[in-house]
């Protein structure tokens, strides 16, 4: 099975990383290739080499040919749509495919989708990250000092704050503190139900697809959408209250069709969407 630790270079995403990554890969395709894409990214070295591994788990980019690098997909209508990466709805996008990504970011995978991690502090955390890493590969025959710098890496991510003395020009605040999703309370870490207008339907309605889209039936139970592995509990930390209430609206959409009866509680898709689908149905909605 592969897995990947610290390829960040212990540098978290920093606001304009990814976007300016967008904006510059179709002129210079090789850019990675080059220094590591330092001269073109204006950033140094291991700077440049973070900003390739957040793009790719992200899926903003993808291999072309040898060393030459384009816009995915995804990163084009992102491209198209929000260019500067601005919307809170493009980082939940990121955020979802970097955290379902367990052969890039694999940490982040099994931080999200750990279910014993709810209220935690980083030693805690580095302890059962060792022990599912060890069970999800078999073996503990890994760096525990990069497992400990990715878990570390999470935390900045998702909970760093601004301080008072912060100094906007420094930039190395993620973007990713935006979504709400890691709360820091002294020593003591806890994930975060996401603020109701900051996560907008379609969001949940891409994990939605996603999952269904994997299953030979089209359709997929409730309980196992917000359960199951990489589902909304795990990706967004939705109860499932939240869950209903956001099945509920997007059912009045006209996207899924609920069964409730006979103790079914189904979801079904109503059309075939691809990613790229739902991003433009949010962009231009």
């Amino acid at each position: 099975m592969k897995y990947k630790l610290k390829g960040h270079e212990s540098f978290m995403p920093r606001e304009g990383w990814l976007s300016k990554a967008l904006r510059l890969i179709e002129a210079e395709p090789k850019m990675f290739s080059l220094n590591y894409g330092a001269d073109t990214l204006g950033v140094g070295a291991n700077m440049a080499k973070a900003v390739k591994y957040w793009a790719l788990a992200s899926d903003l980019i993808e291999e072309d040919v040898k060393y030459s690098y384009k816009r995915s997909a995804l990163g084009e209508c992102i491209y198209e749509n929000d260019r500067y990466i601005e919307d809170i709805f493009t980082l939940w996008i990121l955020h979802i495919n970097i955290v379902s990504n367990f052969e890039k970011a694999t940490i982040w995978n099994l931080f999200f989708n750990a279910g014993n991690l709810e209220e935690f502090t980083k030693e805690d955390m580095i302890r059962i990250m060792s022990n599912n890493l060890a069970n999800v590969i078999g073996t503990d025959e890994f760096s525990e000092k990069s497992l400990a710098d990715d878990c570390t890496g999470i935390l900045n991510m998702y909970s760093k704050a601004r301080q008072k003395n912060y100094d906007p020009e420094e930039n190395t605040i993620s973007p990713f503190t935006r979504l709400r999703l890691i709360t820091k309370n002294n020593l003591k870490y806890k994930k975060a139900v996401p603020d109701r207008d900051k996560l907008d339907e379609k969001v949940v309605l891409f994990v939605l697809n996603r999952m269904i889209n994997s299953k030979d039936d089209r359709s997929i139970n409730i309980s196992d959408s917000t359960y199951g592995n990489n589902g909304l509990k795990a990706l967004l930390n939705l109860k499932i209250n939240d869950v209903y209430e956001y099945l509920d609206k997007l059912a009045e959409e006209g996207y899924i069709i609920l069964n409730r009866t006979a103790g079914l509680d189904m979801i079904y898709l109503t059309k075939e969407m691809s990613d790229t689908d739902i991003l433009n149905e949010y962009y231009n909605g």
